[in-house]
């Protein structure tokens, strides 16, 4: 199968936010959506980011569609997790991974969001990013490293390859 690179991120660009493991907790996504607008990105959600069943962040369909809606939408440059947890394999089956190869974007995340970057460069070559999910990374109450946020960086962004500090 052949590569298939997104378009780097660029400041200005929107970063489309999905819940497709754990619910998140309000306060730290909150403060991680400050902290990209600070950066000079905007914020896009899909569905009601805030929901929670149980222990996940909505049903199999609705994390599934999220996760589809924010790929389908020509706004969006970036996919950014909001945080990882147990489910993710649950809305696999439910991707449509046409509808990912056709609209490369930045896919961040790390934890169960494992399963997602593993499946799409299975199944679409799609390059992606295994990075702080929002809640734990911009969310946290602490910034990320100085070393953590310039490796970041250095990966989605284009010709900028310097922190977004």
């Amino acid at each position: 199968m052949n590569i298939l690179k997104p378009k780097a991120l660029q400041r200005g660009d929107t970063i489309g936010i999905v819940a497709p493991a754990g619910p998140v907790k309000r306060e730290r996504i909150e403060l991680a959506i400050d902290r990209l607008r600070q950066l000079g990105f905007r914020t896009k959600t899909y569905a009601d980011i805030w929901r929670s069943r149980a222990y996940l962040a909505g049903d199999d369909a609705t994390r599934a569609q999220e996760f589809m809606d924010a790929f389908a939408d020509p706004e969006t440059t970036a996919v950014w997790c909001a945080r990882g947890g147990y489910g993710v394999v649950r809305i696999l089956p439910r991707i449509d991974f046409e509808v990912v190869r056709n609209n490369p974007k930045v896919f961040v995340g790390f934890s169960d969001i494992t399963a997602l970057h593993l499946t799409m460069q299975n199944r679409t070559g799609l390059v992606t990013f295994h990075g702080p999910n929002l809640q734990d990374g911009f969310g946290a109450p602490e910034d990320m490293t100085p070393t953590t946020q310039a490796a970041l960086w250095r990966a989605v962004l284009g010709d900028e390859q310097t922190s977004a500090q």
